[in-house]
């Protein structure tokens, strides 16, 4: 059921005509809003059944915003996490062709100078807890997150 301008526009009115009486906290002079060109089943609604609606929808929108944070900030810590990845995974890279063998370990590639400070691991809050890994022929170094989270594509970081 679709409702005219006219119609809503003379409700809103009403409802900001009565804004002295909300505030005061004295709901029974307006205990209605009724707009005259619509079905009374839409609009008689209480002040009191107004202000329980407000207060669900702007629950609700928070409630959305909190989840639409937390999923940004998801989002911000996996692309951190690349980031740190492909960077360490390329400075290993360039530390085995100038040495001709992969780094001893993360703190090797700081002594070196290939980095001033090891990265922080977005999801573990350290930077002393990367996952790290020689082949056992020595001739590669791998490196990993610490944590065994699961990541939006469904994969651990730990495997990224």
């Amino acid at each position: 059921m679709a409702l005219s301008f006219e119609c809503m526009q003379t409700c809103a009115s009403k409802v900001l005509d009565t804004a002295d009486i909300v505030r005061d906290g004295d709901f029974s002079p307006i205990n209605e809003v009724v707009c005259k060109n619509a079905p009374k089943s839409v609009l008689s609604l209480r002040v009191e059944d107004m202000c329980r609606i407000c207060a669900a929808v702007v629950l609700f929108t928070m409630l959305c915003g909190i989840a639409g944070c937390s999923h940004r900030e998801q989002s911000r810590k996996e692309a951190s996490l690349r980031d740190s990845l492909t960077m360490l995974r390329s400075e290993i890279g360039q530390f085995t062709l100038d040495h001709r063998r992969p780094p001893n370990s993360l703190s090797e590639l700081v002594t070196s100078g290939y980095l001033k400070r090891i990265p922080t691991d977005p999801f573990t809050g350290n930077n002393d807890n990367w996952r790290t890994q020689k082949s056992s022929g020595g001739e590669y170094f791998e490196v990993h997150s610490g944590s065994d989270a699961i990541g939006s594509d469904g994969t651990k970081y730990s495997s990224w």
